[in-house]
């Protein structure tokens, strides 16, 4: 399987809270400091496969975190298909499933990041 397709599924599906304790980033009520600027207070909220700085205003996805912490991006790999215990296809309807929930998602979440961005700057 081609590197970038794996990055995608490590991304989408392998969950972000076990790669953020493997970064040692402590996490206080879904809230982290970001690890892409200097923070003193947390400006990064966390999701289900994302954390959304509102300093930075963009996404960190896995492979952001994996690349910045030096992670091994097999060993993570080879974690998220012992998940799906080797099951393929299934690893592959659930990525599919959660892009298209990711889109429904978004589109709401947009309005709550922007509001939230608006407070946070006042």
């Amino acid at each position: 399987m081609e590197k970038d397709v794996r990055i995608s599924y490590v991304n989408v599906l392998y969950p972000i809270k076990k790669i953020l304790q493997k970064c040692n980033i402590e996490q206080k009520s879904g809230n982290i400091c970001c690890s892409f600027h200097d923070d003193l207070k947390p400006s990064a909220k966390v999701y289900d496969n994302a954390v959304y700085c509102f300093r930075c205003r963009r996404f960190f996805y896995n492979y952001n975190y994996i690349v910045k912490y030096n992670l091994n991006f097999d060993e993570i790999y080879e974690e998220l298909k012992k998940m799906y215990n080797y099951n393929m296809k299934k690893m592959e309807e659930d990525y599919k499933n959660m892009i298209v929930k990711d889109i429904n998602v978004n589109i709401k979440e947009k309005k709550n990041i922007v509001d939230y961005t608006k407070e946070y700057f006042k």
